[in-house]
């Protein structure tokens, strides 16, 4: 199923805020995750009628299953999952295995670039060591040497599902 320019649009726009708000306050709201699903189910259903609602739910479902567990070992938010599985209401059963590759790679570059800002930063300020790798608390924050807290790393990976569902769908139609 290809998307017509209309959803195609408000998906971009859907992702972009999506990107926005994991940047910022590494959450992504239900809503948006719903509103994926939702809309995501109906472009299959004006597409294809009955089997377009079968073929993204089914998407759905590999997505949310992919994606469930990293969730169970920690590795990623629940905000993530619910992402993924409205990403694959859009991709359907056809795009969802490509999509999946995309959202890794994407995901495997952000992780990349955040190592690399943090080995510049340490080698930029040699007084201020602090560890690479920490463990956050239950504020979602780390102490270091000196007592003071900064905010714990993490990957804003609805970023990397945003970005990898758009190539996926740029790429395969």
């Amino acid at each position: 199923m290809s998307l017509n320019p209309l959803n195609l649009a408000f998906l971009t726009v859907l992702l972009a805020i999506v990107g926005y708000y994991d940047c910022r306050w590494r959450k992504i709201p239900n809503l948006l995750s719903l509103l994926a699903v939702i809309l995501g189910t109906q472009a299959h259903f004006f597409a294809s009628g009955g089997k377009g609602i079968v073929n993204s739910l089914a998407g759905c479902s590999i997505a949310f299953l992919f994606f469930f567990i990293p969730y169970l070992l920690g590795g990623m938010g629940a905000g993530d999952v619910k992402l993924a599985a409205g990403m694959g209401s859009y991709l359907g059963t056809e795009k969802v295995l490509p999509g999946l590759l995309a959202i890794a790679l994407v995901g495997g570059l952000i992780a990349l670039a955040q190592i690399a800002t943090v080995l510049v930063r340490r080698q930029q300020n040699r007084k201020h060591h602090e560890p690479m790798f920490t463990y956050k608390n239950s504020k979602g924050t780390t102490a270091n040497e000196t007592g003071r807290s900064r905010v714990f790393q993490t990957v804003p990976y609805g970023v990397a599902i945003s970005v990898g569902t758009l190539i996926t769908l740029f790429t395969f139609g």
